[in-house]
């Protein structure tokens, strides 16, 4: 067998990874258990090292790769109640707006 359990799992419930196209990073998103709805955005290596929070603010959804594997598009809630689109550098950095309209800009995809 070939799985490796890449995150600890304790006292957190980890979900929607996303593995970065040269293989090497995967983006998947992270809460605090009990249950907690309150989803950030992780990065970490491909063997499970390096493990970094890169949102500030909660997010819906799965995280997307750009097809280059630099930029992240994942999806959030903003002031108003309505989810919006937004890409960042693969390291957290330089979050950009891409949709700003109606609750249906969920689940990016390059």
């Amino acid at each position: 067998d070939n799985l490796k359990v890449l995150t600890s799992g304790s006292g957190r419930d980890d979900d929607r990874p996303r593995l970065s196209s040269d293989g090497t990073k995967l983006a998947y998103r992270s809460a605090e258990l009990p249950w907690g709805s309150e989803f950030f955005g992780y990065r970490m290596n491909s063997d499970g090292s390096n493990q970094i929070r890169i949102t500030d603010d909660v997010i819906k959804g799965k995280q997307s790769w750009s097809p280059d594997d630099s930029r992240i598009a994942f999806t959030k809630e903003d002031e108003n109640g309505n989810y919006g689109i937004f890409t960042m550098d693969a390291d957290g950095l330089n979050e950009t707006r891409l949709t700003s309209t109606g609750n249906s800009n969920q689940q990016p995809d390059w």
